[in-house]
């Protein structure tokens, strides 16, 4: 939170509350969207889960089961760089300059080599 706003502590507050577990799990109740706390995932509210698009299928059981198995991808400084690249030389690229899809990623792994640190 920005130390000269008006409502540092209430900002603080919300954001926490906001970020909760518990409120992950309402989420996940109302709109389906799998929590990315891994104490949501185990909580009772998410394993005994039903969406009324699934039926009487354990989705908070399967969901989370697949989300424990997941292993989080680190993130690097070149991240956003990349994603240019991929975005701007790779989609853009192909979708509205018809460049061929393979020259489009030469292009993309190209800039890649070029531009990064390796």
């Amino acid at each position: 939170m920005p130390k000269s706003g008006k409502h540092v502590k209430e900002a603080a507050e919300l954001a926490a509350w906001l970020t909760a577990p518990a409120q992950h799990a309402k989420v996940f109740a109302v709109n389906g969207n799998i929590p990315s706390s891994k104490d949501t995932l185990t909580s009772v509210a998410v394993q005994e889960a039903k969406l009324p698009y699934f039926g009487d299928t354990p989705v908070g059981k399967i969901f989370s089961s697949a989300a424990a198995g997941i292993t989080p991808a680190s993130i690097s400084r070149y991240d956003g760089q990349v994603k240019t690249f991929l975005t701007d030389n790779g989609i853009l690229d192909i979708e509205q300059r018809g460049t061929d899809p393979a020259k489009a990623w030469e292009n993309v792994k190209k800039l890649v080599d070029d531009k990064i640190d390796q």
